[in-house]
């Protein structure tokens, strides 16, 4: 049985306050880290007594993944901040907030697939840099074995691990800070750190490699 799309509704009373840009700015953020978790379109609107905010989803699932984890936390967090700033009661004036199974929905054009959404997903350049630098390293060392010298292969990786060695500890400290970056404005999604991740262990798993080889030229 396929699985049914869904939709997240959070309607609150406005009575006589007013839409603040840090209430505008808080909520730009939430949607835009659901897209990334698959959120297939949301709105946020008002009329003169209500707040309306509707997320659209592919199922419950990919729903429930979102609002379980860190990143959703933190920027529901910022949400009901600059709501209660601007001198909402949460969550007393929450008029309703439920999750409903679509029964029928037209398609247009301006909704995004799920898969256009997910690809938005940007990688730092230094990090896709450190992920590809060993898998690049080796393939110029199988290129450069097929040459003339038979050493050429040999030369490159000592030269590669005694670069790595010294731009390892950088980008060290420097994916550190990134990933503490992202994750505290709530950008830092399952594919972010997955990419984090193994831009960091397939460096070091080379320069372990380096520092402990013991062969010669000869």
């Amino acid at each position: 049985m396929a699985k049914s799309s869904v939709i997240r509704m959070w309607i609150t009373k406005k009575k006589s306050r007013e839409i603040t840009p840090e209430m505008i700015e808080s909520m730009m953020a939430f949607l835009s880290v659901a897209a990334k978790y698959g959120c297939l379109g949301s709105t946020f609107a008002e009329d003169d007594e209500r707040v309306i905010v509707y997320t659209r989803w592919s199922d419950e699932m990919a729903l429930e993944q979102f609002r379980s984890s860190n990143v959703y936390q933190i920027q529901e967090g910022k949400i009901i901040q600059s709501f209660a700033a601007a001198g909402f009661e949460i969550p007393d004036d929450i008029l309703f907030n439920s999750t409903g199974k679509i029964v029928v929905s037209n398609e247009f054009s301006f909704f995004p697939n799920q898969k256009d959404i997910q690809g938005s997903t940007k990688i730092n350049p230094i990090t896709a840099v450190a992920l590809g630098y060993v898998p690049l390293v080796i393939f110029l060392m199988v290129i450069s074995s097929m040459g003339s010298s038979n050493f050429a292969g040999y030369y490159l990786f000592i030269y590669s691990g005694m670069g790595l060695m010294i731009l390892f500890p950088i980008y060290t400290i420097f994916l550190a800070f990134l990933t503490w970056h992202l994750h505290k404005n709530g950008a830092l999604t399952p594919t972010v750190s997955t990419v984090h991740i193994l831009s960091f262990i397939i460096p070091l798993l080379y320069l372990l490699m380096f520092v402990t080889f013991s062969g010669s030229v000869a």
